[in-house]
Parts: structure tokens; C-alpha cells; sequence
């Protein structure tokens, strides 16, 4: 539940920067960014379906080893709009 609900508070944020970053091709930039929404997703959830194992130990750690990898990326994409 808490990681739909952030999902549903940083997505339109992040759709908003990512069209603010490029606006002579925002119609570019949005299919670009559409194709990553989906993307991602399907590739991570494929790659998912490659742990197979009778507890959810497995899975808790792919899930915090995704959300460490998302503060890494926001953390270094913060620190680099800083400079």
C-alpha cells in the first residue's frame, strides 16, 4: 500500500519534470517516457517470475534492493541539479 501510494505522489511529479525538461519536443518526450512506464515494469516483472522459492525472503529483498536502488538514483539526481 505505502509504495502505490508514494508511486502516486512522485509519478506525476517526475512526468511533470521530465516534460519540463524538453519543451520544443514534449510530444517526443512524453512517448519516450510512456515507453519506460511500461518498459520497466514488464522487464522487472519477468525477470520476477525467475525467483522461485516456497517463503517471500526472495521477494522482500528484490523489493529493497529496488527501492535502495531508486533513493541511490534520486539521491545522485538531486546532488547533479544541485551543482
Amino acid at each position: 500500500l505505502i509504495i502505490l501510494l508514494v508511486g502516486g505522489i512522485i509519478f506525476p511529479n517526475y512526468f511533470a519534470r521530465s516534460m519540463a525538461l524538453f519543451p520544443k519536443t514534449t510530444g517526443s518526450a512524453n512517448a519516450l517516457f510512456g515507453a519506460f512506464v511500461f518498459l520497466i515494469p514488464s522487464v522487472s516483472s519477468g525477470l520476477g517470475t525467475l525467483l522461485k522459492s516456497t517463503s517471500a525472503v526472495p521477494l522482500t529483498m528484490t523489493y529493497v534492493g529496488l527501492i535502495g536502488l531508486c533513493l541511490v538514483i534520486h539521491y545522485l539526481g538531486s546532488e547533479r541539479q544541485q551543482v
